[in-house]
C-alpha cells in the first residue's frame, strides 16, 4: 500500500479562536448518508442537549483548511461567526434524525454526561458499546463538514444503521482532558491509500478518502479518539498507542474489559493527544515523501 494523498480537518481551540483543518464550504450531500433519502435536515455536529452541560460562549471561530500531497500543501483559512458548538450540517434526513438517531443520543446520556462532567462512574460492556456508537455516529456526521474529507464508505454507515453499533474494523478510545486544554475541539485527518505509485501524483488530482482518524474533545474532561479504514483494516486493527501514552486511554471499541472506570490514570496532556491525533497521519506523510523522492 502506498499513501496517495492526505487532507486534515482540524477544530482548535485557544484563548482567542478555533480552527479547522479542512474546506468547510464543499456542497451538501443531496440524500441521507444513512438511508439514501431525501429531504435532508440539519443534524447538530455536537448534539443540542449538550447545551446544558457545555457552554456555547464564543462569538466566532476561525476556520484553517489543508490539503497535503507529498510534493505541495494547499491551505486556506477564514473566519466564521458563533460558537462551534452550534455548528449544523446538512446531511440526514428526518426520519434518521428524529428516530433512531433521536434514540441513541437518549440512550447514551445516563453513561455519557458523567464522562463530561468529570464524576467518577464504571462502564460495563453495554455502556461502552452505546458511548463509542455515539462517538462513531458523531464522526459520520462531522465528516460532511468537508465532502472532501469524507473517508468513511456507505457500507459502514448502513451497517451503523441497521446494527446501531460501530463495525467490528473501527477501533475507539477515551482519554481524560487535562484542566485548562487548548487542544482541538474536533480533530479530523483523512488519508487515501492507493497500490498506484507516488511519483505520477499530482497536486490537482483527486483521490477519494478511505481512512480517517478523529479527535473529538466533548467539555473540559473528555476526548475521544476513533480510526477506521477501508483499505487498511489490518493495521488499523493492530494499532498501538506510543507506549508511554497508552495507559492514559481506554479502548472502549471492539469492547475489551468487562469494565472501564472513570476517570483515567491521569489526564492526556495537550502535546500526548496531539502525538497520538495525528500519529497515523504522519507516518504516512512521512511514507509518502520518501516513495516519492522527496528528501526535505
Amino acid at each position: 500500500m502506498f499513501v496517495a494523498a492526505l487532507c486534515g480537518c482540524i477544530l482548535r481551540a485557544d484563548l482567542l479562536k478555533f480552527r479547522v483543518m479542512g474546506e468547510l464550504m464543499s456542497k451538501p450531500p443531496s440524500n441521507c448518508i444513512f438511508c439514501g433519502q431525501r429531504p435532508l435536515t440539519k443534524e447538530h455536529m455536537y448534539a443540542d442537549w449538550l447545551r446544558n452541560y457545555i457552554p456555547r460562549v464564543r462569538e466566532r471561530h476561525a476556520v484553517l483548511a489543508t490539503v497535503d500531497f507529498p510534493q505541495s500543501s494547499k491551505e486556506n483559512i477564514y473566519t466564521r461567526q458563533g460558537d462551534p458548538h452550534v455548528r449544523k450540517i446538512k446531511c440526514v434526513c428526518a426520519d434518521c434524525n428524529n428516530n433512531w438517531m433521536s434514540q441513541s443520543q437518549e440512550a447514551v446520556k445516563p453513561y455519557l454526561i458523567p464522562l463530561i462532567q468529570g464524576k467518577s462512574a464504571s462502564l460495563n460492556r453495554k455502556s461502552q458499546t452505546l458511548v463509542a456508537s455515539w462517538a462513531a455516529m458523531m464522526v459520520m456526521v462531522s465528516e460532511y463538514l468537508n465532502t472532501d474529507m469524507v473517508a468513511v464508505p456507505q457500507s459502514d454507515r448502513t451497517w451503523f444503521k441497521v446494527n446501531r453499533k460501530p463495525p467490528s474494523h473501527w477501533r475507539i478510545w477515551i482519554g481524560s482532558r487535562e484542566p485548562n486544554s487548548r487542544y482541538s475541539l474536533y480533530s479530523h485527518d483523512a488519508i487515501s491509500f492507493t497500490k498506484n505509485k507516488l511519483e505520477i501524483l499530482e497536486s490537482s488530482a483527486t483521490y477519494r478518502s478511505n481512512t480517517q482518524v478523529s479527535t473529538i474533545c466533548v467539555g473540559e474532561h473528555l476526548v475521544f479518539y476513533v480510526m477506521s479504514s477501508q483499505a487498511i483494516r489490518h493495521i488499523i486493527r493492530r494499532w498501538k498507542l506510543p507506549p508511554a501514552i497508552a495507559p492514559l486511554f481506554a479502548q472502549i471499541w471492539p469492547v475489551q474489559s468487562t469494565f472501564v472506570g472513570w476517570p483515567l490514570a491521569r489526564p492526556v496532556t495537550d502535546k500526548e493527544l496531539d502525538i497520538v491525533a495525528h500519529q497515523l497521519y504522519r507516518r504516512a506523510h512521512r511514507v509518502a515523501k520518501k516513495e516519492a523522492g522527496i528528501t526535505n
